[in-house]
């Protein structure tokens, strides 16, 4: 954006800004252009990720010129569901009421897949989502619950249920246009993505582990209290740069993933149904998901990014 404002001073009169992709095809689908903000308005223009033979073709120099054409259909309304609890700050920090920990999980997922003729009768098209992620709603809403029954935080807590996150995290984008406490007060971003199920690779039943875990302070805070949250162990995937919390990291906040994907081959299928969840499984991650952000929500712990770290910079690319 800024070589962009550098060069141009605007982003209107910018078509498009192609990024490289995967070596492999791509598929037609939905895009959303860049999130809420319009084209040409003070934000960037549309970001399209070219992959497959265009790709090497650009590269190569065999193409300077790119039309694209963008049909536009009906839009529908999506709403995001916010909850707040007030923080009432310390006695040695009464400040700590006016910022805030924001909880997010995301309540959409991708609708049906296409009916063929050849189908057998009764074949299930709809993607229910259960682990990715009414899991991770289901935490949130125990985690409003046991918030609300405790003893009132010390920082403000937000619940956010998200929409759009499927679509390029269009809820979050939203929220962060129009957040309940502003973002500079704003310490950390929790979301919690795909907990339904143990991932053997990182411990097992009751294992949680966090996205970006090397970048912040975090885990080896937490462990200092007894709430032992393990690294990703899957860095190569990129999640932490994948899910509504990098909208955060890009507005400037400290933002990660609580997660227990262990890359199961239900994703993104209508097998993602809910009795494939291990149901207490989710019991012990979000008690320990509640640990986590009680010692933020009280002032225990402030999240900070660590001495030198860039998150938004993922290695690679």
């Amino acid at each position: 954006g800024a070589w962009m404002e550098a060069m141009g001073g605007s982003a209107a009169g910018w078509g498009a800004l192609l990024l490289p992709g995967p070596p492999s095809p791509g598929r037609g689908r939905p895009l959303p252009l860049h999130g809420t903000r319009p084209v040409g308005a003070g934000g960037a223009p549309p970001t399209l990720r070219v992959r497959g033979p265009l790709q090497q073709e650009l590269l190569s120099g065999a193409v300077d010129t790119l039309e694209l054409h963008i049909r536009t259909g009906a839009s529908h309304a999506a709403y995001n569901v916010v909850a707040r609890i007030d923080g009432v700050g310390t006695d040695e920090r009464p400040e700590l009421a006016h910022e805030a920990l924001v909880l997010t999980a995301h309540y959409d997922h991708i609708g049906r897949s296409a009916r063929s003729a050849d189908d057998a009768e009764g074949t299930d098209h709809v993607f229910n989502g259960a682990d990715d992620d009414a899991s991770g709603v289901a935490a949130v809403l125990e985690l409003a619950e046991a918030f609300a029954a405790d003893e009132a935080p010390a920082r403000t807590v937000i619940l956010l249920l998200v929409t759009g996150e499927e679509r390029g995290l269009l809820g979050t984008e939203f929220y962060l246009d129009h957040p309940l406490v502003p973002l500079e007060r704003t310490v950390l971003n929790l979301n919690f993505e795909m907990v339904g199920r143990p991932d053997q690779d990182a411990g097992g039943v009751g294992a949680l582990w966090l996205t970006g875990h090397e970048l912040s302070n975090l885990g080896p805070a937490w462990a200092e209290h007894g709430v032992e949250i393990g690294p990703d162990v899957r860095p190569a995937q990129g999640f932490f740069w994948r899910s509504d919390n990098y909208a955060f990291v890009k507005r400037g906040v400290v933002a990660q993933t609580l997660s227990t994907y262990g890359l199961h081959r239900d994703y993104h299928t209508p097998r993602d149904e809910a009795d494939t969840l291990d149901y207490d499984h989710m019991q012990t991650v979000v008690r320990a998901g509640y640990r986590a952000a009680r010692l933020v929500a009280d002032g225990v712990i402030d999240p900070a990014w660590l001495p030198g770290v860039d998150p938004t910079a993922r290695p690679g690319r």
